[in-house]
């Protein structure tokens, strides 16, 4: 598979932010709880806002409160250079967001991201012309 990347400015803010995210929980004594095998998906197209806005997700079904980041997997599809973006669940500007394009449309895009949690939410944008959509939680850091 082939994939479009992402411009040099967001591959730096990405690895910044996740810099940034992983000494905090590194330094907070924190540690990874593996949710273990998921026997469905936890998020799928009809549970998902998908208009190319900024949505809430609300995950505190799933993780614990304490919880600091959240491990998804991410699997989706739509028209050439359609994107997902995951923002951290304070969100204030998206320079510590993961931002997932699609190639071609006959290709599922799917990946593995970390996401700051707030209070057992994360934010999500996923544009109009995507027509399939998962989000799986795999494990979360406390």
């Amino acid at each position: 598979m082939i994939f479009k990347t992402n411009t040099p400015e967001e591959t730096k803010q990405s690895f910044e932010a996740f810099y940034r995210l992983f000494l905090s929980l590194e330094s907070s004594g924190g540690s990874f709880v593996n949710r273990g095998t998921a026997v469905a998906l936890d998020f799928d197209q009809t549970d998902l806002t998908i208009d190319g806005a900024i949505n809430d997700l609300d995950l505190s079904s799933i993780i614990v409160g304490t919880a600091k980041a959240v491990l998804l997997r991410v699997r989706f599809r739509g028209a050439a250079d359609n994107q997902l973006i995951l923002y951290p669940g304070d969100y204030v500007s998206g320079y510590n967001a993961n931002r997932f394009r699609t190639q071609d449309a006959s290709i599922y895009f799917e990946t593995m991201a970390v996401v700051p949690v707030s209070s057992g939410l994360i934010k999500y944008n996923i544009e109009a012309t995507i027509n399939y959509a998962y989000l799986t939680v795999c494990g979360w850091w406390t």
